[in-house]
């Protein structure tokens, strides 16, 4: 049997341009509509994105403990319905207060449950070894729609406006993206008789992990070494 967990990367990866290249990339491309017709400042509109990672920052934690617990492929679908009601949203909204509601609550409850959070929780149960691997190629998806969504996003905007292209945004994930997790994502590879990366370890390679509680973890100094590097690694590249 071909193995599935490359399967799951490619899914990730389609994942990861959806919610990252909608959200942010495709975003800065509508301002001047946004300016011009609701009047909002190019200093409002930068905070927006700026304002959305604080109730992600605490979203995270929640949803990433019950990603632990539940399906990943439920996650991701119920992220997917959310998503796409958040784009509808945008369509509608005539002030800056409403376009900041969206984005913090409905949009963000939505990309956490169907991007790299509950991406990389499914491809670190399709593999170990190669994880860093699989993972890198699932991130192209977010460097690709750098490139590509503004090319496409800017002529659409002449053609069909700011606000259908928010519907078709909604119409994409919710009509092909909903359905490709449907029919795509395995939550383990143990499900399908398979194992991490395609290949069955010796008897000797096997062990059990122990298990951690929270408030073990938050009592570790090297997990707040770690946390804290990648919170100034995360704050200057998204203040740049």
């Amino acid at each position: 049997m071909k193995f599935f967990g490359w399967r799951m990367v490619f899914t990730g990866l389609t994942l990861e341009f959806t919610v990252v290249g909608f959200l942010f990339y495709s975003f800065p491309v509508i301002w001047p509509y946004l300016i011009s017709e609701l009047g909002m400042t190019e200093s409002q509109l930068g905070m927006v994105s700026a304002f959305y990672f604080i109730p992600v920052a605490i979203l995270a934690i929640i949803v990433g403990r019950a990603l632990d617990k539940y399906s990943v492929k439920n996650f991701m679908m119920i992220g997917a319905i959310t998503y796409a009601v958040g784009l509808f949203s945008l369509s509608f909204i005539n002030s800056y207060w409403s376009l900041l509601t969206i984005y913090l609550t409905i949009l963000a409850l939505g990309s956490i449950m169907m991007g790299n959070l509950a991406v990389s929780k499914l491809i670190a149960n399709w593999f170990d070894k190669n994880a860093g691997k699989a993972l890198g190629i699932a991130a192209i998806g977010i460097s690709f729609s750098g490139v590509i969504l503004p090319l496409i996003v800017d002529p659409l905007l002449e053609l069909v406006g700011w606000r259908n292209v928010y519907v078709i945004f909604a119409s994409i994930v919710f009509f092909m993206i909903l359905p490709l997790v449907f029919f795509t994502v395995i939550d383990d590879p143990k499900t399908v008789n398979q194992v991490k990366d395609g290949v069955k370890k010796d008897d000797k390679q096997e062990f059990i992990s122990e298990e951690i509680t929270a408030k073990d973890l938050l009592s570790k100094k090297v997990f707040w070494i770690i946390s804290l590097a990648f919170a100034f690694q995360f704050l200057s590249m998204m203040g740049v």
